[in-house]
């Protein structure tokens, strides 16, 4: 069976450009877990998962916080008081997709076997891959996708 056969082909996406009170919207409103980003050309870029989003909200971190840990005249109190620090309404604006997606992308080709996009999940420790044609996104592919159409094809649904 090939990736063409049980990946879906309406994918949301953001651009490079997208400020993060809207990335915050689509996760919302379209209830993804995972955005692909993409350039001008719609090529593929890199992907943002919500944690990526969550992130941006964490003014300290985990590196600094260890060394304010370190720091014998800095008390709990004043690290607490850092990492709640409110974050201004420009942030909506000022940070962009391309501030905090990752580029660490894998991807599949429609006509690729679902074994290997199985695998591609196993090794890189996804559960989704982004399928594409030459540079161009043409869809995405999950664990469940695959499950579902094993499942299908055995007669089991």
């Amino acid at each position: 069976m090939k990736v063409s056969d049980c990946m879906s082909k309406n994918v949301v996406s953001v651009s490079r450009g997208t400020p993060l009170s809207e990335i915050i919207r689509t996760f919302k409103d379209k209830n993804h877990h995972v955005l692909p980003v993409l350039d001008p050309n719609n090529k593929l870029v890199g992907m943002l998962d919500f944690e990526d989003v969550l992130k941006v909200f964490e003014p300290i971190d985990s590196e600094t916080k260890q060394l304010l840990k370190s720091i014998p005249f800095i008390d709990q109190v004043t690290e607490q008081q850092l990492s709640t620090a409110d974050l201004s309404p420009e942030m909506g604006f000022l940070v962009v997709a391309d501030d905090i997606m990752s580029s660490k992308i894998v991807t599949v080709n429609p006509d690729d076997d679902i074994n290997h996009a199985y695998n591609q999940m196993k090794v890189h420790d996804f559960q989704r891959l982004f399928v594409v044609e030459g540079e161009k996104l043409v869809g995405i592919i999950c664990l469940f996708d695959i499950i579902l159409a094993l499942f299908k094809e055995s007669g089991v649904i």
